[in-house]
């Protein structure tokens, strides 16, 4: 008898460490992306603490259904693609992290290219106040 008890409160700890890391947050802090690269919805929330840019023949790819979070004045410059495809049960939303303050939105450049399918874009400040804008 006591063994079961035993086995039963070691599952239960497994399960419950299991479960407070599943999804956690991911901190993006800055950078060149050069590759193709993917932030997943499991992942949720992805936090940018410094201003990225997707290298002209690199992708970045965020999955329906993420959340990502910007700090103050943060950006992503896109030279190569940037995919967004959200869905209408499952949209993606591009936002500030703290609530005081905006973050500069996104930016394509000249000759880069993308999707944004049921994307949100709040409290972004770039441009005259535009969450996305295109360089032609």
């Amino acid at each position: 008898m006591k063994y079961g008890i035993v086995v039963l409160c070691w599952v239960t700890l497994v399960l419950a460490g299991s479960w407070e890391t599943a999804g956690a947050d991911v901190v993006h802090g800055g950078g060149t992306i050069t590759e193709y690269t993917v932030w997943r919805a499991s992942d949720n929330i992805h936090i940018v603490t410094g201003n990225y840019s997707v290298a002209d023949g690199a992708t970045l790819v965020i999955e329906a259904g993420c959340e990502v979070r910007f700090e103050t004045a943060i950006s992503i410059t896109v030279y190569g693609g940037l995919v967004a495809p959200g869905t209408a049960a499952n949209g993606i939303l591009f936002t500030r992290r703290d609530p005081a303050d905006e973050w500069s939105g996104l930016t394509f450049s000249s000759g880069s290219g993308g999707t944004l399918e049921y994307c949100t874009f709040e409290h972004a400040t770039r441009y005259e106040g535009n969450a996305v804008y295109c360089n032609e």
